[in-house]
């Protein structure tokens, strides 16, 4: 019997009762795999399936199905424990930073926001911010840390995972302003429709 780890990144527990599965492995003791596929386990062999930070990632349509495969391989009685961010905590930490002027780590809650939510690459627009403080770590160390106790990422590793991507703060930037905006649009669009929506069943109600 396993325990299974999802999307396990650099954090996982190295044992034989552990299966840690990723898309990019980072350890001997990480297998790849596609994880919005068929899981490569059988039926009822695992005691626990766990994730943390994976399943805000996966497309919407997807989830059910990921879900499935997840009850498939557990046993009668097993445990699915799943971790997702807490958007409240977000939305608090960002206040307090930014009125306490505390800028910089304000605007990471920001970035971190806007990645987790949109985010369909191991790493993605993070990790290759990751990277660059990694670069300058006598300087950004009180950052480094901030991030660490954050997000529980192990810097380096997602640095490696990135180390292909060149880095550029414009477009980094870019990028994430492009998240914004399209997140924005789409939420136009949700209200502008539900707007309408109402709009005409107070029509119809009135003929």
């Amino acid at each position: 019997m396993y325990k299974v780890n999802l999307g396990c990144g650099s954090v996982f527990v190295d044992s034989p009762d552990w299966l840690n599965l990723d898309y990019v492995s980072y350890s001997p003791a990480v297998r790849k795999a596609n994880l919005l596929s068929r899981l490569p386990l059988p039926d009822g062999t695992a005691t626990l399936v766990y994730s943390s930070h994976f399943f805000e990632h996966v497309p919407r349509a997807m989830v059910s199905g990921l879900l499935r495969e997840c009850f498939r391989v557990l046993q009668p009685g097993g445990v699915l424990r799943l971790v997702v961010p807490d958007l409240e905590n977000m939305v608090r930490e960002y206040l307090a930073r930014r009125e306490s002027r505390q800028h910089a780590k304000a605007d990471f809650v920001v970035f971190e926001l806007i990645d987790q939510c949109v985010r369909s690459e191991p790493g993605g627009e993070l990790g290759r911010f990751y990277r660059q403080i990694i670069l300058q770590e006598e300087r950004c160390s009180e950052m480094i840390e901030y991030v660490r106790r954050r997000t529980g990422e192990d810097l380096p590793a997602i640095a490696i995972a990135n180390r292909q991507g060149n880095y550029s703060p414009r477009r980094f930037i870019g990028v994430l302003w492009g998240h914004v905006v399209r997140a924005w649009i789409q939420l136009w669009c949700l209200c502008a429709t539900s707007s309408l929506l109402y709009l005409e069943c107070q029509l119809c109600g009135s003929g």
